[in-house]
C-alpha cells in the first residue's frame, strides 16, 4: 500500500474512533441526566409526604365499665400515722400508679421504704416535705421514676379519665381531702389529699384511696368525687396520667 493509502485509512480508524467516543461521552451525560431526573422526583416526593396532613388518631370506644388490677398499700403500711406518713398520699399514690404499669406488687415494707425514700427526694427537689400540687407531684414523679411519663389534664371531664383507664394509665387526682366524705378517715378528713383512680362503672368511680388501710378498690360516686377534686393552692380542676 502507498504512504498515502496508510494515512488515509490511518485517519479514517481515528474519526470513528472519535466519533465513538463522543458516544460513549454522550451516553454518560444521558445516564448522569437521568440519576438527576430520578434524584429530583424522589426529592418532589418526600417533599410532598412531608406536607402531607398526618392520619387522624381513631377514635376510642369507651366501654361502660373497666379496671385495672392495680396493687394496694395504705400511706401507712404498718398502721403509723404520724409524719411523714400523714403526708405520704402524693408519694403512695405514685408507687402504686407505677408498680402497675411495671406489672409489679407492691408488699408493706416495701411500699415503707419507698414512701421514706421519696420524701427524702422531695427534701432535695423542694427544700422540704410539703403539700405538692398536681404538677410539682408529676414533675417529681418524672424526675424519681425512671421511663415514666406523666401529663397533667386541667379542667376535665369523667370522659377524658375513662379514656385514659380504658387505656391502662392510672390517674392521680389532688382533692379536698373532708370534702370525700369517707367514713374510714379520722375526722373530719385531710385537708388536702391524693387518691388513684382505677376503674369506673357506670354508677361509681374506682379508687385505690390510700388515706385509709380499707382503702382498696373503694368507689365515690362521680358527683362527689368530681366535686371534691381541689389542686393545691389554685382548687382547679387537675388529673396526673401516668404512662
Amino acid at each position: 500500500m502507498s504512504i498515502l493509502g496508510v494515512g488515509f485509512l490511518i485517519a479514517v480508524l481515528f474519526v470513528l474512533g472519535g466519533c465513538d467516543q463522543d458516544n460513549i461521552n454522550n451516553s454518560r451525560e444521558n445516564n448522569n441526566g437521568a440519576i438527576v431526573e430520578t434524584q429530583n422526583f424522589a426529592s418532589l416526593q418526600s417533599a410532598n409526604e412531608n406536607n402531607s396532613e398526618p392520619e387522624p388518631e381513631p377514635e376510642i370506644i369507651i366501654p361502660e365499665s373497666h379496671d385495672l388490677d392495680i396493687p394496694f398499700q395504705p400511706q401507712a403500711p404498718f398502721g403509723n400515722w404520724d409524719l411523714p406518713y400523714q403526708e405520704g398520699c402524693e408519694e403512695a399514690s405514685a408507687i402504686l400508679s407505677v408498680k402497675y404499669l411495671k406489672g409489679e406488687d407492691v408488699t408493706a415494707a416495701e411500699m415503707d421504704e419507698s414512701i421514706l425514700d421519696m420524701v427524702e427526694f422531695q427534701n432535695g427537689m423542694f427544700g422540704g416535705h410539703y403539700d405538692l400540687t398536681a404538677q410539682e407531684t408529676a414533675n417529681m414523679m418524672e424526675e424519681y421514676f425512671e421511663g415514666i411519663e406523666t401529663e397533667v389534664i386541667y379542667d376535665f371531664e369523667w370522659d377524658d379519665i375513662k379514656k385514659e383507664i380504658y387505656q391502662g394509665h392510672p390517674v392521680i387526682l389532688p382533692c379536698a381531702g373532708q370534702e370525700l366524705g369517707n367514713p374510714f378517715f379520722t375526722p373530719p378528713g385531710p385537708v388536702y389529699h391524693m387518691l388513684v383512680v382505677k376503674g369506673y362503672n357506670s354508677e361509681q368511680v374506682i379508687t385505690n384511696d390510700v388515706g385509709t388501710k380499707r382503702g382498696a378498690d373503694y368507689n365515690y360516686d362521680y358527683n362527689t368525687l368530681y366535686n371534691a377534686v381541689s389542686d393545691w393552692e389554685t382548687g382547679r380542676k387537675a388529673a396526673i396520667v401516668v404512662k
